[in-house]
């Protein structure tokens, strides 16, 4: 028998009950068997169908899954250099890294405007190594944040108001140089 090869029957008639109502159907060709045989049949293919389905989704989100763990995994690799892997660069406290790269960092003897030197030591010391960092530098927000550890909206803000307080008193600076030769 043809039918019987199909491994979606074969499967349905595995079931003893299956079997035996397709054996008295195949015995007594009543309609009544035929239809009730039939909606077994549909319920048992509705059901192969759902878990045929729940199968593939999960094969799907289980690739999507790890193609996230390993994109993760990719971004936020061990540090080798100075701890010997056993830390993970964002979880480097502020005070230490600070301590640590401040004797190679001079932003102070870049800068030539006696105004802007005197509004930058006016700065907080995260404001300085953050400004530091992002213009001397030339590193991202992002990567400041991954290096102090920190959010890479509070390095944004952090700048923008360091940018607004040198800002403040390069202008405060000018503007009492004007009124002093006037």
């Amino acid at each position: 028998m043809e039918i019987i090869e199909n491994e979606l029957i074969v499967s349905f008639l595995n079931d003893t009950n299956n079997r035996e109502l397709f054996e008295n159907y195949q015995k007594k060709n009543s309609d009544v068997i035929k239809m009730e045989l039939d909606e077994r049949f549909r319920v048992f293919y509705h059901r192969y169908r759902l878990i045929s389905y729940f199968i593939k989704v999960l094969h799907f989100e289980s690739i999507h899954f790890d193609k996230k763990i390993h994109l993760h995994n990719k971004r936020y690799q061990l540090a080798t250099a100075q701890t010997g892997g056993a830390e993970l660069i964002c979880e480097q406290n502020f005070n230490e890294y600070y301590e640590y790269h401040s004797p190679s960092l001079s932003f102070q003897d870049h800068l030539t405007s006696e105004e802007l030197f005197k509004s930058f030591t006016q700065l907080t010391e995260k404001q300085k190594y953050i400004v530091t960092l992002a213009y001397l530098h030339q590193m991202t927000d992002t990567e400041i944040a991954k290096s102090l550890g920190i959010s890479q909206q509070s390095v944004y803000k952090t700048r923008k108001t360091a940018i607004k307080k040198l800002r403040n008193g390069v202008n405060s600076e000018c503007l009492k140089e004007k009124l002093l030769f006037n």
